[in-house]
């Protein structure tokens, strides 16, 4: 049922819209598990479950560079949880993961935070309305071999 909850109560922005949504799935399929409390976390040296989701970790504790090394004030929060298992579970999958919200809602906490927690270094694109494609996947000049000569 997590994966309910990721595909579709998450879709939706307002508390409201997303209790409409647990009332509808719980009229179809006779369950309210897509509402159920935040997923369990568990922090093992070699790996991390977010509820029903895992995620490798590096294990290169003996990082020098102060940049690279995790936090050790690193607070979490249960309301992240969801969002945590969520961005887990599109890494394992292998899916693109789209965050979005206003300006301080917590989508750059649930990055680094998932980051911190699988010892691995992030790098930060920020994006705006104006930001072009090419930014992302670069450009390219497309070449004519079918016009080139033999020597």
């Amino acid at each position: 049922m997590s994966i309910a909850r990721d595909l579709y109560l998450q879709r939706f922005r307002s508390l409201e819209d997303r209790k409409k949504v647990a009332l509808r799935f719980k009229e179809h399929f006779e369950s309210d598990a897509i509402w159920n409390s935040p997923p369990k976390l568990d922090v093992q040296r070699t790996t991390l479950r977010i509820g029903f989701t895992e995620l490798s970790r590096s294990v290169n504790i003996g990082r020098t560079d102060p940049e690279e090394r995790c936090s050790e004030d690193l607070v979490l929060f249960r309301t992240l949880f969801p969002s945590l298992e969520a961005v887990a579970r599109c890494i394992t999958m292998k899916w693109p993961c789209l965050l979005v919200g206003p300006s301080c809602s917590g989508k750059t906490t649930v990055i680094r935070t998932l980051g911190e927690l699988c010892n691995r270094r992030i790098i930060q694109v920020n994006l705006t309305p104006s930001s072009d494609v090419n930014e992302l996947v670069g450009g390219f000049e497309q070449v004519d071999n079918a016009g080139a000569e033999l020597n």
